[in-house]
């Protein structure tokens, strides 16, 4: 097994990738990075499993060559003739790409968008409204506020691209959903603007994968809700051929 890391040259905290790749003895295989958001520079790592630091089947990796590609995109899917939909989707890539370093505080850290119809407040942890402890969701929006509260624990640990899903997600809930309150309408949308604005498919789908699994306090796989979810985001992946990409 292959990971393989990249990360911006400068700011902390700011994967653009976090993924990985079997390979077998002398298999010679093509991995494209797609970055709609990043830096001047950035820092790719390849290495072997971090888990199994002391393996004893050693291994080595020939880098043939590194060379840019257009970007892949489908901005009709996206939709920015809207002007709210632009603001928010420039707003939530901003703080997706530069969360891994802005302060937060308590009482939540307040950013706004250009034309200020969207904010967030950024704090260390985010606190269940009913029990009063610490909740385990990265982000949410309060329907009333219309306002993004996120965790700084929970989003530090998480790719630009996986940063950008959940913000999507949650601004979905009230600006493009028919339904506000389906999750699962939320899931699709925010991956459809996702992979129209060329964010990586590999990213996204793990971001789901993981961040379901932490929500639920359950193995994805044993909840049936979020399992339909996961399935009806596979589904729209393997509908344009980007489940392995």
């Amino acid at each position: 097994m292959v990971y393989i890391n990249v990360c911006d040259a400068v700011q902390p905290n700011t994967f653009l990738t976090r993924r990985w790749r079997e390979f077998k003895a002398g298999e010679k295989q093509n991995i494209y990075v797609q970055m709609p958001l990043t830096g001047r520079a950035i820092v790719v790592s390849i290495f072997e499993n971090p888990n199994e630091p002391n393996a004893n089947v050693s291994f080595s990796v020939d880098v043939s060559r590194c060379r840019l590609k257009s970007l892949p995109r489908q901005m009709q899917v996206v939709g920015l003739i809207d002007p709210l939909k632009k603001e928010w989707i420039k707003f939530i890539g901003q703080f997706a790409f530069n969360a891994g370093w802005l302060p937060c505080n308590k009482e939540g850290e307040c950013y706004q968008s250009s034309r200020k119809n969207f904010q967030i407040n950024y704090s260390a942890t985010l606190t269940d409204e009913q029990s009063g402890v610490v909740s385990i969701t990265p982000m949410r929006i309060d329907r009333f506020t219309e306002i993004i509260e996120i965790s700084q624990v929970k989003t530090i640990p998480l790719t630009v691209p996986g940063r950008f899903v959940l913000g999507a997600h949650e601004v979905a809930h009230l600006f493009e959903n028919k339904k506000m309150d389906d999750e699962a309408e939320s899931d699709l949308n925010a991956v459809k603007v996702c992979l129209g604005l060329g964010f990586p498919p590999f990213d996204i789908r793990e971001t789901y994968y993981n961040v379901f699994g932490g929500v639920s306090g359950l193995d994805a796989a044993n909840d049936e809700e979020l399992l339909k979810r996961l399935h009806a985001i596979d589904s729209y992946m393997e509908k344009y051929n980007l489940l392995n990409r």
